[in-house]
């Protein structure tokens, strides 16, 4: 395949019907936890460690959920932005 430069323009955001969403907390000290939630804020799964091995474990679980790989990346960019700030970190 030839290499291409393609100029992204802006996207509307899609959402899938999986009812999921996530909870992502910075913890301490390059910890990050992830709830994952469904419905009237019932916990599915929680996972917690570091940033790159929580992101994981996460992208895994939703490939079972049935949840859109757009949704995915977008959980995934979240516990980066999580792991960066380092902080009081909240994404609901």
């Amino acid at each position: 395949m030839a290499w291409e430069l393609i100029n992204c323009e802006a996207q509307g955001f899609t959402m899938d019907d999986s009812r999921h969403y996530t909870v992502i907390n910075y913890t301490k000290s390059g910890i990050v936890r992830c709830d994952i939630m469904m419905d009237q804020d019932i916990c599915v799964k929680s996972y917690q460690g570091y940033f790159k091995d929580v992101r994981k474990y996460v992208i895994r679980f939703l490939e079972y959920a049935h949840i859109s790989m757009e949704h995915a990346g977008y959980i995934a960019e979240e516990l980066a932005l999580a792991d960066c700030l380092k902080g009081d970190y909240k994404q609901s």
